[in-house]
């Protein structure tokens, strides 16, 4: 029986957006899917690189660029839920904060 991978927050995914270079652990937090899928992808994307006749600098991973591209991963919406993400953390820790001065009235 497989187990079940946790999505990632799309917090998480922008800091794998942000490497330069990504490995298999990066793909899988990227596309929510397990190690196994994940190195998949990478080999999938390395065969890319290849065919268009650029060379692989390692082969523990992919350019983050061409990944993204041949992954089809929106850059873009990823950015937008990790700002809305970032404003309901803040959200909550103000609330936190407000509510821990009221405690010690």
């Amino acid at each position: 029986m497989s187990k079940q991978s946790k999505p990632s927050t799309a917090t998480e995914k922008l800091r794998e957006l942000q490497r330069l270079e990504l490995g298999t652990k990066s793909i899988a937090i990227l596309k929510d899917c397990g190690m196994r899928k994940a190195g998949d992808l990478k080999r999938q994307v390395q065969r890319k690189i290849i065919e268009s006749g650029k060379i692989l600098p390692s082969e523990l991973r992919v350019p983050t660029a061409y990944a993204v591209k041949a992954l089809m991963i929106d850059e873009k919406r990823i950015r937008e839920l990790a700002a809305i993400e970032a404003a309901e953390q803040q959200k909550r820790d103000t609330h936190a904060d407000q509510s821990k001065v009221s405690q010690n009235r």
